[in-house]
C-alpha cells in the first residue's frame, strides 16, 4: 500500500460529545475540505513561515546581546525613571 493516498472522508457534523465545531474549524473546513483534512484529521505538520523562523532568530538575538552587556538592565531603569 505505499504509495497509496489517503482519501478524505466525507464531511459530517460532529457526532461526540467530546467532538467540537469551533467557528474558525468550521470556517476552515469550509475554506478548503482537503486542508482541514490535513490539519485536523491526519495531523500532517506544518512548515513555518520564513518569517516566523526569522523573527524569531531576530529577536533571541537582540535580547541576548542586550543581556550580555546589561543593556536590557539600564534601559528598563531609564524607562521607569521617566515616568
Amino acid at each position: 500500500m505505499a504509495g497509496k493516498r489517503q482519501q478524505p472522508p466525507p464531511a459530517a457534523p460532529p457526532t461526540t460529545a467530546g467532538d467540537y465545531m469551533s467557528y474558525s474549524r468550521m470556517d476552515s473546513l469550509l475554506t478548503c475540505g482537503h486542508k482541514f483534512w490535513l490539519q485536523r484529521i491526519v495531523q500532517v505538520p506544518e512548515r513555518k513561515h520564513w518569517a516566523a523562523i526569522g523573527g524569531t532568530a531576530f529577536h533571541a538575538t537582540v535580547e541576548k546581546i542586550l543581556k550580555s552587556e546589561n543593556l536590557f538592565r539600564e534601559l528598563m531603569q531609564d524607562d521607569t525613571s521617566k515616568g
